[in-house]
């Protein structure tokens, strides 16, 4: 009887042992499954944030290289920069609206390519290659612009706080 109690014993410590060691990996897995999603989400994220911070970026551009009235640009590329950002886009206008000359100039753009470089999550850098056609009174000349752009996120929307124009390619 006392052998017969000892090998149930026995069977049933290895039985909950075994039974501890499973519900202890399941929850191992449950952990590493839920950390495995979280590195999904936040890649997503960033990605989705990448996407946004180029999309503002490149609309920025062709509100600065548009058709528009100079005063009409100024305030359409208000919303889509910061006062900082504003200034650099127009240095000569000192927060005034800048009258439309009486040369008549059109931009138009052929190409653009941006190239974001990594930053930290609240601000973007880009550098942007742009070939314009622009006609001043009747005369096409072409010029392709190797063009900075910082952006800054602030509340929740990408906005330009600096522009640059490094070089004349």
């Amino acid at each position: 009887m006392r052998k017969w109690v000892l090998g149930m014993s026995l069977i049933l410590l290895l039985v909950v042992g075994v039974s501890v060691y499973s519900v202890h990996k399941s929850q191992e897995q449950v952990v590493e499954m839920k950390g495995e999603k979280d590195r999904i989400v936040q890649k997503k994220a960033e990605e989705k944030d990448r996407g946004q911070a180029t999309e503002a970026n490149q609309a920025f551009i062709r509100l600065l290289f548009s058709n528009e009235p100079i005063a009409t640009k100024q305030k359409q590329i208000q919303k889509r920069t910061t006062a900082k950002g504003l200034a650099m886009a127009f240095p000569s206008a000192d927060g005034n609206e800048q009258d439309a000359d009486r040369l008549y100039v059109k931009n138009t753009i052929q190409s653009l390519a941006s190239y974001q470089r990594e930053g930290s999550g609240e601000s973007k850098q880009f550098l942007n290659i742009i070939e314009l056609t622009i006609t001043a009174n009747n005369i096409d000349s072409t010029s392709k612009l190797l063009l900075q752009t910082i952006l800054v996120k602030e509340k929740e929307q990408w906005l330009v706080s600096n522009v640059l124009i490094l070089t004349n390619l």
